[in-house]
């Protein structure tokens, strides 16, 4: 899974299965001509004492992130994940204007309506200050895209010029060679490990049902976000309880999350009878890599499932057993990784039945303070600030039952965003299971009444 040049300027190297796996849901085709997983990111920002034309700005800060990050360049040709060194100027421009324009649109409406390129694209809106970020899951996370997003700030900044020729030696391995995950055969060992870890998944308990007027069977419709955004004086007040009741702020929005779905439930959680939420915690893996700085900018996270006891639907029980998941963290997981992967990818056609309740489960993905990837100013050579950093968001297109949620923390302010599909959830539903989880935080912290 490292990188080798099978021709002239043409690098290749097999996929991992931390990448196998967002391949084959991206392609599971419920939406004509749409692609399920495909990430966008929006960055909002204000060019201060800014010369240059923005949009030329653009297309040569574009070229230096190539560079670094190639990437953004590469596409999957069957199992195999390529890269094309340009061999002439030709060329460079070919990929510059295929992947990098402007559009006079709204984020959203852009969002929605671009076709899931082979490449990774940047889109500068310039009546709203942002560039929007698209690309195939497979390629990269929520932190790879602020990485990228940071360099491609840093690169309006200090334009350089880039020639184009061993930019290849950037290129990241997979994640597993990186981390030195062991690859097939495994040892009994390892086996084992995947094995248990695919039975946790299960639950004798019922899963709690959420009330809804949908049904799996229905076709796919155009996926849609909503968003949330806590204040400073919130998010601050809600980091400080976490701190007192030695929570972590993930542990306390997971908790939150539960205890907001048992308001959606078909019938009131009881002491009498107890039901399961299927939760799906995500680790960023970056620490197990033995090159950060190359795996900065690719997939390298992923989730686990953990069935978690409902009984009286309270945030402390919810709490108390996300606490001891992420505590134990990835650790007891990364030797199996590989094996447990290829054994899911098996699984992947093998879908839930339509009726299962664990379709509707939402699953929340923490990216932390963005603030420690992204920096809210960027100064020239004089000193000056030339960019400065206002909004960021990052998010999924969706097929599926099961909406995609992500929190991350920006100027000290928490935002909260859930991508969900039109044909499965209404954005009043989706709003109120936002606003339900904001809801119980602050109760279960204690601050509100």
């Amino acid at each position: 899974m490292s990188w080798s040049e099978v021709a002239p300027g043409r690098w290749e190297r097999p996929f991992g299965y931390n990448e196998k796996v967002p391949l084959v849901m991206s392609n599971l085709e419920k939406v004509p001509g749409r692609e399920n997983w495909f990430e966008t990111s929006i960055t909002r920002i204000t060019l201060k004492n800014f010369t240059n034309e923005p949009e030329l700005a653009l297309r040569q800060a574009w070229k230096q992130v190539r560079f670094q990050f190639p990437e953004i360049a590469a596409y999957p040709s069957g199992d195999k994940y390529v890269y094309e060194v340009p061999q002439t100027e030709e060329e460079v421009m070919k990929w510059l204007y295929s992947t990098c324009s402007t559009a006079y649109t709204t984020a959203d409406e852009l969002i929605t309506s671009l076709p899931p390129p082979k490449l990774m694209t940047v889109h500068w809106l310039p009546h709203t200050g942002e560039f929007v970020f698209s690309s195939s899951h497979f390629r990269l996370d929520g932190r790879a895209f602020m990485t990228l997003s940071n360099t491609l700030c840093h690169a309006l900044v200090r334009p350089k010029r880039v020639v184009f020729g061993n930019e290849a030696s950037n290129l990241s391995p997979a994640f597993e060679i990186l981390a030195g995950i062991p690859q097939a055969p495994y040892s009994p060992e390892i086996e084992a490990a995947a094995t248990q870890r695919l039975i946790a998944w299960g639950s004798q308990l019922p899963p709690l049902k959420i009330a809804t007027n949908s049904s799996p069977k229905k076709p796919a419709g155009v996926s849609r976000r909503a968003t949330n955004v806590y204040s400073v004086e919130e998010t601050s007040a809600i980091v400080k309880a976490c701190k007192s009741n030695n929570l972590s702020v993930g542990v306390a929005l997971n908790a939150g999350l539960v205890s907001a779905v048992c308001a959606l439930a078909e019938t009131a959680p009881s002491v009498d009878e107890e039901h399961y939420f299927m939760a799906v915690c995500a680790f960023d893996l970056r620490k197990y890599s033995s090159s950060p700085t190359t795996s900065a900018a690719t997939l390298s996270s992923t989730g686990n499932v953990y069935p978690i006891s409902i009984t009286d639907g309270s945030f402390a029980s919810h709490a108390a057993q996300f606490k001891e998941i992420f505590q134990k963290g990835f650790d007891p997981f990364i030797e199996s990784m590989t094996c447990f992967q290829e054994r899911v990818l098996n699984l992947v056609n093998q879908s839930l039945p339509p009726d299962s309740p664990l379709n509707w489960h939402p699953v929340l993905s923490s990216l932390g303070n963005a603030g420690n990837i992204l920096d809210s100013q960027i100064v020239d050579d004089r000193g000056e600030v030339a960019v400065e950093l206002n909004d960021f968001w990052v998010g999924m297109e969706i097929h599926q039952c099961q909406p995609q949620l992500f929190v991350w923390t920006l100027h000290g302010q928490l935002t909260m965003t859930a991508c969900y599909n039109e044909a499965y959830w209404s954005g009043e539903r989706i709003q109120e299971l936002l606003d339900g989880i904001k809801q119980q935080v602050l109760l279960g912290l204690n601050l509100r009444q």
